[in-house]
């Protein structure tokens, strides 16, 4: 995925209050970020980390970044992995030393497995003390978290001297926003952010390297040529990756009339309606589109920007995206590693591969959008929905049902925010993207890569707060809002336009339906009955509980996102008996092999 490049901002907008005191560098790290246009560090403050929200304090009074404080040390880097996603840009969170560093370990893992740019900042016990049993001394000496975070980070250090801070903060944005994007991170001493900075800062503007379009070689666009013109029939497969060709890509193939299908982390980059579009292929996904990629007279899949792990391939299945009839076209090497049978792999931006294929295709309005009623192979898939056996009852409500009737009734531009559990599996096979003329934003996000249960919870805010003019949909579990439901109150406290849905099933359902399904034990799954309406209420959230079909289509979602009154939440009593559709996870794990 290509980030925004447009990081530099001119020095002399700030002028920072230093009435107070005198420069510190950690007012250098401040005005590093501010200069690279920072808006908002994600964080939870602590003694190991105070000279640098000392600054940033100084900062927002000026004008320049602000901090938004998170519950949890995990939630604060979701929040920055959300706001990364919906703005392209370099998200950035905090935390102090020893367990707050640790706490943060799992988002940082999140965003490392789906390459998204973080900078992440933490505290560090002062250098006299180390290993002479400080509180919460996390230095190499103590719990080592800078080799913690060596196996989650594209680049972890420590700055041991004041001459190396502006140095390595430099590098790890760099590093962050490259080609392969993903988090890096500095391990900060107390004292030496507190030190006196003697002198001025740089006024020159801070130009960090940014990933940057890369034209592909001309010989492999040869190549590629000629594969297309001898094709009889490709596929187009959109990963996450392929957002920024999005445009031309859809216009290659409604000109070639190649049917479109997406990988679960790209399902947002292609309207449900669009008539060439056969549905997700992966975990969750669609017969339609396993369908298209078993059909004999298809000779090319063109796979674009997708890093081809378990959830998207179906375990690797030979079948399905994993054979010689594969071109992979990606921007970043390093994910051509899974695909080495693919007949070409292409390095380069899809906006620059498919722009140049389209007009050389040489068809006018070959990159307009299409409307239409949708491919009826794939709409066949939701005929059903409203039969007798999903109509269960007053106090117990489908999701299939759910996630249909919703995809219809919020704006169109509407950010999706799936948490993990049962929420991303009924999300990637029922939720129906519904884009404006000439919108290819990936509206459907998923932390599928690490799975972390809670991110989407934090990813929401992140999104809203990016983007505030935008209504943000996040869906997430009772056992999802219990492990970090606590980031709600984030989105109360900035008056963010995000609508919760949570799915009470009273149960932990991916593992509740995982153990049926591999005829495991049944144990350690339900959850006791929790009335998260009542939760709402003691935040001061607005909120609702519905129990039946009847209740859902009199539920008015766009009403909600109209008042922006901040957050709400509405809690649906699911009903626990639908098994979602996880086969190919289920098959997986029981995968002697």
């Amino acid at each position: 995925e290509i980030f925004d490049t447009n990081l530099s901002m001119d020095a002399e907008e700030f002028d920072y209050d230093y009435r107070c005191k005198e420069l510190e560098y950690g007012d250098l790290i401040v005005d590093i970020l501010n200069r690279i246009g920072v808006e908002y560090v994600f964080g939870v403050p602590g003694g190991g980390i105070e000279p640098l929200y000392d600054a940033m304090a100084r900062s927002e009074r000026s004008g320049g970044l602000r901090t938004i404080l998170a519950r949890h040390e995990s939630g604060a880097a979701f929040m920055a992995d959300g706001y990364a996603r919906e703005t392209g840009k370099l998200g950035v969170c905090c935390t102090t030393t020893g367990p707050g560093a640790t706490n943060i370990l799992t988002g940082v893992a999140a965003a490392y497995v789906d390459q998204v740019p973080l900078l992440v900042l933490t505290g560090q016990t002062q250098h006299g003390w180390f290993g002479r049993g400080s509180t919460q001394d996390s230095s190499s000496d103590g719990v080592d978290i800078v080799s913690m975070f060596r196996h989650c980070t594209r680049y972890t250090s420590l700055v041991s001297h004041p001459d190396q801070l502006e140095n390595k903060l430099i590098k790890a944005i760099s590093i962050a926003s490259s080609q392969t994007p993903g988090p890096c991170h500095l391990s900060i001493p107390i004292d030496l952010m507190r030190a006196p900075y003697i002198g001025k800062f740089n006024q020159q503007p801070v130009q960090p390297y940014t990933a940057q379009e890369l034209l592909p070689n001309p010989n492999v666009m040869l190549r590629l040529n000629s594969l297309l013109q001898n094709s009889k029939k490709a596929v187009l497969v959109l990963g996450k990756g392929a957002e920024i060709g999005a445009r031309y890509i859809i216009g290659l193939a409604e000109q070639k009339q190649w049917p479109i299908i997406t990988t679960p982390m790209g399902k947002g980059l292609v309207s449900s309606l669009h008539p060439l579009y056969m549905g997700v292929y992966g975990l969750g996904g669609h017969p339609s589109a396993d369908a298209v990629l078993r059909d004999k007279s298809v000779d090319l899949i063109i796979v674009v920007g997708s890093v081809l792990d378990e959830t998207e391939t179906v375990c690797w299945n030979p079948d399905g995206l994993i054979n010689n009839k594969l071109i992979h076209i990606d921007t970043s090497e390093e994910n051509f590693h899974r695909s080495a049978v693919a007949k070409l792999h292409v390095l380069g931006s899809p906006r620059f591969i498919f722009k140049k294929l389209l007009h050389e295709a040489n068809e006018s309005n070959a990159y307009g959008f299409v409307r239409g009623d949708g491919n009826d192979c794939y709409h066949k898939q939701f005929e059903n929905l409203n039969n007798a056996e999903l109509q269960v009852g007053e106090n117990k409500l489908p999701p299939q049902i759910l996630f249909h009737h919703l995809s219809a009734t919020v704006p169109a531009d509407t950010r999706i925010v799936v948490d993990i559990g049962n929420s991303f599996l009924w999300g990637i096979h029922y939720w129906q993207c519904r884009h404006e003329q000439g919108d290819y934003t990936n509206l459907f996000r998923l932390g599928l890569g690490y799975g972390s249960m809670g991110w989407g919870i934090g990813a929401a805010v992140g999104t809203a707060i990016a983007n505030p003019e935008i209504p943000v949909v996040c869906f997430t579990g009772d056992g999802s809002l219990l492990m970090n439901g606590q980031e709600i109150t984030v989105a109360i406290q900035e008056r963010l336009n995000i609508l919760f849905v949570v799915l009470n099933d009273q149960c932990l359902g991916t593992v509740k339906h995982g153990q049926m399904l591999a005829n495991a034990e049944d144990t350690s799954h339900e959850l006791p009955p929790i009335d998260f309406e009542l939760l709402a209420k003691s935040y001061q959230l607005n909120s609702k509980k519905i129990k039946s079909v009847e209740e859902l289509k009199q539920f008015d979602a766009e009403e909600v996102f109209a008042q922006r009154n901040g957050p709400f939440l509405l809690e649906v009593m699911i009903d626990p008996d639908q098994v979602p559709p996880m086969g190919a996870r289920i098959d997986a794990l029981n995968d002697e092999d």
